[in-house]
């Protein structure tokens, strides 16, 4: 995670922390959106979860239909450098 900080040019400033440290905090905040209706419970199977990820729209496709990909799958220079030629393109489609 850190290497990812990082490489995102963020450095952590108010010192390392772990979800153990703050999982009270975070139980209190799910059920307080479970109860608004804003987070639910999913009660699926594994097998049923599995069937749901396999109906999904193959990788070849979503690339196809999006605007604009990010490919991960290769040295983190090769995604740095591509990363950095499509925010200029964003950029440049926001003005």
């Amino acid at each position: 995670i850190l290497a990812d900080l990082k490489w995102l040019g963020a450095e952590p400033n108010g010192g390392i922390f772990y979800g153990s440290d703050y999982f009270e905090k975070c139980y209190e905040f799910a059920e307080k959106l479970i109860l608004e209706g804003k987070a639910y419970v999913d009660d699926m199977t594994r097998e049923e979860a599995v069937a749901r990820i396999e109906s999904q729209m193959p990788l070849e496709e979503k690339c196809r239909r999006a605007s604009l990909v990010i490919r991960t799958n290769r040295p983190i220079e090769a995604t740095q450098a591509e990363l950095a030629v499509l925010l200029r393109e964003l950029r440049r489609r926001l003005g």
